[in-house]
């Protein structure tokens, strides 16, 4: 697909992260993810738009931000560490945690 071609609305739907990447993405037990990971998925060829909403979804929830503690290793796509959360990290998600969610 070219720069100058419309995504379709297929390819900007959510990705299977956990049947893409089960070493790294688990709905019941996740694990902090590298920072960057977004970029990695785009490099292996999925739609930006589709990675962003996948991460969003998958990120914001409250079981995701309670692992983001300060020394806790960071995991890439194949779910090995690479990095640990800094304590200015575990402190942003703990307030993102306290923020009142809006109501739809």
């Amino acid at each position: 697909m070219s720069n100058t071609e419309p995504e379709s609305p297929l390819s900007i739907c959510r990705l299977d992260l956990v049947a893409l990447y089960p070493a790294c993405f688990d709905w019941k037990r996740p694990r902090p993810l590298k920072i960057g990971i977004d970029l990695d998925l785009i490099e292996a060829g999925h739609a930006p738009q589709a990675v962003q909403r996948s991460l969003r979804s998958y990120c914001a929830r409250g079981c995701y931000l309670k692992e983001i503690r300060a020394g806790a290793p960071r995991i890439g796509l194949q779910g090995t560490p690479v990095s640990v959360v800094s304590t200015d990290e575990a402190a942003a998600a703990l307030a993102s945690q306290t923020l009142p969610r809006p109501r739809h």
